[in-house]
């Protein structure tokens, strides 16, 4: 318990801690607000900040506030209120502090902090040094902004922070979750019995008879008959009375005779070629229908 405890006040620490960043000023805005002895000009100026807000301008955002109607009759003090965006894109809206002239204070500590009249118009000249474009290194709480300027520390009040948008191309931060991981609901024990009923018969379906039974093949695929053509041609059958010749036709190995060959009816060149022996060429004509039997071997 202690432990946690612990680990929890560290986490508040480090959220509350002034976080170092860079600004980058977007747009300012210089009122000058009525000094009213009726009301606290701290309020006054926290009221019409509140109510500023950061509208899209263009390429970047800007700073919209209320309009500020001014009495001539009053003594008015400058104010300043900044749009800022720091390295993480995230917006805000702080404003410089107002210290205001008092003759006497009902405070002792209150008059002990109050400060001089040098140390004011030190503060708000530097607040009104605040100009669109310029950036400058701060720091950042919850609810207060340091930014250096001039060599020291300048403290503004936050009045809004506005997150970056998120976008698909965004990457997504992942944060561990310490909470523990519990049971959603009760345990499921209910015990689920087989349904009870007929066993299924896995038979295979019932199938036509002449879709089983094979078909008697017609005669026309087992003897086609010679084919139709208007080709003129024989056949010749060629042997080789001296041993085995590889055989040639019209310059064409046709393979070793003995063979049968169908040729077109014409005139055609023979030549039976044997290892280690000359080559006997002839000559012979078939004409359409002409079977003939040669001797490829006798020149």
């Amino acid at each position: 318990m202690m432990r946690l405890i612990a680990a929890m006040a560290l986490a508040a620490a480090a959220a509350t801690a002034a976080h170092p960043t860079a600004v980058f000023t977007l747009d300012v805005k210089h009122p000058e607000l009525v000094v009213d002895s009726q009301r606290s000009l701290q309020a006054t100026f926290d009221e019409w900040s509140n109510r500023c807000n950061s509208v899209e301008g263009g390429a970047v955002f800007v700073l919209e506030c209320p309009a500020v109607f001014q009495d001539l009759s009053k003594p008015t003090k400058p104010a300043t209120v900044a749009l800022f965006r720091d390295l993480d894109e995230v917006v805000y809206i702080a404003g410089c502090p107002i210290f205001e002239d008092k003759a006497e204070s009902r405070d002792p500590k209150e008059h002990e902090t109050q400060p001089e009249p040098e140390l004011v118009s030190e503060l708000e000249r530097d607040c009104l040094e605040i100009e669109p474009g310029h950036t400058f290194s701060a720091e950042v709480e919850s609810k207060r902004m340091k930014i250096v300027i001039r060599g020291k520390q300048l403290p503004m009040t936050v009045y809004k922070v506005i997150p970056p948008e998120r976008k698909i191309s965004s990457p997504y931060e992942l944060r561990p979750s310490h909470v523990p991981v519990q049971h959603v609901g009760p345990e499921t024990s209910t015990v689920y019995e087989p349904l009870k009923g007929p066993e299924p018969r896995w038979e295979p379906p019932a199938v036509a008879r002449p879709l089983v039974q094979g078909r008697e093949a017609r005669r026309s695929l087992h003897d086609p008959g010679p084919a139709k053509t208007s080709l003129r041609s024989g056949v010749v059958h060629l042997s080789c009375s001296t041993g085995v010749r590889d055989i040639w036709l019209d310059g064409a190995f046709m393979g070793q005779a003995p063979l049968a060959v169908p040729l077109p009816a014409a005139r055609h060149e023979l030549r039976a070629v044997a290892k280690g022996r000359r080559p006997i060429r002839s000559e012979f004509r078939i004409d359409a229908g002409d079977t003939l039997r040669l001797d490829a071997c006798k020149p």
